[in-house]
């Protein structure tokens, strides 16, 4: 599986997961579903929702996010970032090996001549 395919699950289980910790905390701080997702998503990008936890509920919501949607969201860069490194790496392996092979070529053929 490469790094984008991973990163992609990875970023779709955190939205996943972020919409319905959001619905949760809704549910659980008596505030309108709309409102609940902006807080799951605040919470997620570590800014904080408007809200304070009220409930036992909320507070659990809440730390939840802070445990599971923060720490996917950070892996979701970090394969993306070492998937494009590791792009890089190679493209650059390849361009050294073939101006080797091409130095070798000429050398090894300017010498047998």
């Amino acid at each position: 599986m490469t790094h984008r395919r991973i990163a992609a699950c990875t970023i779709l289980i955190a939205i996943i997961l972020d919409a319905a910790l959001g619905l949760a905390f809704a549910k659980a701080q008596r505030i309108p579903a709309a409102h609940g997702l902006f807080c799951g998503l605040a919470n997620a990008v570590t800014d904080g929702c408007d809200v304070a936890p009220r409930t036992t509920a909320g507070y659990v919501i809440t730390a939840m996010e802070y445990f599971l949607i923060v720490p996917l969201f950070a892996a979701t860069f970090s394969l993306f970032t070492s998937g494009l490194a590791s792009l890089h790496v190679g493209r650059s392996e390849a361009r050294i090996m073939h101006h080797i092979e091409d130095r070798l070529r000429h050398h090894l053929g300017g010498t047998a001549t």
